[in-house]
């Protein structure tokens, strides 16, 4: 049986006010989809302390989004180097995987499906395919990078201003 909350406290990452139950934050930041049982996505701060009482989870936020980050930039990175194009992975589970290999765009249009290679010609649909998909990959890549470093500027803030506090009885 789940502990009863007695008290509230703030969550680290995002400051709402939640619930403690058993000591910790409450779920939440989550949506739930209509005419579903289940919940999707939370806030990092879920299950953790509340931030009168640590700030230990928004340091461990930050170096997760740096490690995010630095993700995106290797991605991009391959990317401008002709090594890899896609994935079939991560954020971008819905799109093939494009690479270049011996003069040849190489591509699957899954992760289980056969490779198909095209020769190295921009005006084949696989090159047009290649060169548009890797300007909008490097393109979200750089979206998730900005989000990224704005919410590791305001975790950084909330670190250095932090103070303990108490939590309140509900």
């Amino acid at each position: 049986m789940k502990p009863k909350a007695t008290h509230k406290g703030h969550c680290q990452v995002c400051k709402s006010e939640q619930k403690l139950p058993g000591g910790v934050i409450a779920r939440h930041g989550y949506k739930h989809p209509e005419g579903s049982h289940s919940f999707v996505g939370t806030c990092q701060g879920s299950g953790h302390p509340p931030i009168e009482v640590s700030r230990d989870r928004i340091e461990e936020v930050i170096k997760m989004y740096q490690i995010k980050i630095g993700n995106f930039e290797k991605h991009n990175a391959e990317i401008v180097a002709g090594k890899k194009v896609g994935s079939a992975a991560g954020p971008y589970a819905d799109y093939a995987e494009v690479f270049v290999e011996n003069g040849f765009y190489c591509y699957k249009r899954g992760p289980r499906s056969e490779i198909l290679c095209s020769v190295l010609n921009p005006e084949s649909d696989v090159g047009i395919f290649t060169v548009q998909r890797s300007r909008t990959v490097m393109a979200l890549n750089e979206g998730m990078i900005k989000q990224y470093r704005l919410g590791i500027a305001y975790l950084e803030k909330l670190y250095a201003d932090w103070a303990a506090g108490e939590i309140q009885p509900l």
